[in-house]
């Protein structure tokens, strides 16, 4: 069982890093289609952490070359009203949460995420993702992944989360997300084997 965790640990520092790499290529604009060969974003400025506003992300999320955020879409909020868990328990309680992200490049951003765990326990989750545009060659459909830490699981449910220390623990969280518009998103995220979270999303 230890060694079980440490390789998933493992799994965790190696995404951690593909995620904080510089990337090779741009995808398209999420909810816009693309002719074949046309540049997603023609004249589309390179990102310039220095004069991009107030960025709370780290300054290695600003690969080199990459094309910042469409004006108005530099920032994100998400609310998740409904949580499924696949095995329901009697101490669950009713979960949501509320996020704010700051978009780097059209495909990095970092985020805090507040939130009432499934015990009723005030969490709070800080992540650095990516998401990879037009996901199964589907212009509205776009996948992503984050990997952060979480705080909150304390007391009697600290063995709920894996790698939980003080109430700290490790967390990857992947998501599919559904595009209506450039700016508003449908999003489902996985949560390992506890279940998966619906929200709503907004640019801005």
């Amino acid at each position: 069982m230890r060694k079980k965790k440490y390789c998933l640990f493992a799994f965790i520092l190696a995404l951690s890093w593909s995620l904080l790499k510089p990337a090779q290529a741009q995808a398209p604009e999420p909810g816009q289609d693309v002719v074949q060969g046309q540049n997603p974003n023609p004249g589309a400025p390179p990102v310039n952490p220095s004069s991009a506003g107030w960025n709370p992300c780290p300054d290695s999320l600003a690969e080199e070359g990459g094309i910042a955020p469409p004006d108005g879409q530099q920032w994100a909020a998400t609310f998740a009203p409904y949580v499924y868990h696949w095995k329901p328990d009697p101490e669950h309680r009713y979960a949501f949460a509320f996020a704010l992200e700051r978009n780097v490049t059209r495909q990095r951003f970092c985020g805090l995420s507040l939130f009432r765990n499934s015990f009723g326990q005030p969490s709070a989750y800080v992540y650095a993702g990516r998401s990879w545009d037009n996901f199964w060659d589907n212009p509205r459909l776009s996948a992503r992944v984050t990997v952060g830490v979480i705080y909150g699981y304390v007391g009697e449910y600290h063995g709920k989360v894996p790698f939980n220390w003080n109430g700290f623990s490790p967390t990857v969280i992947p998501a599919l997300v559904y595009h209506f518009n450039p700016k508003d998103s449908l999003d489902v995220s996985m949560l390992g084997t506890a279940g998966f979270v619906f929200g709503f999303s907004h640019r801005f």
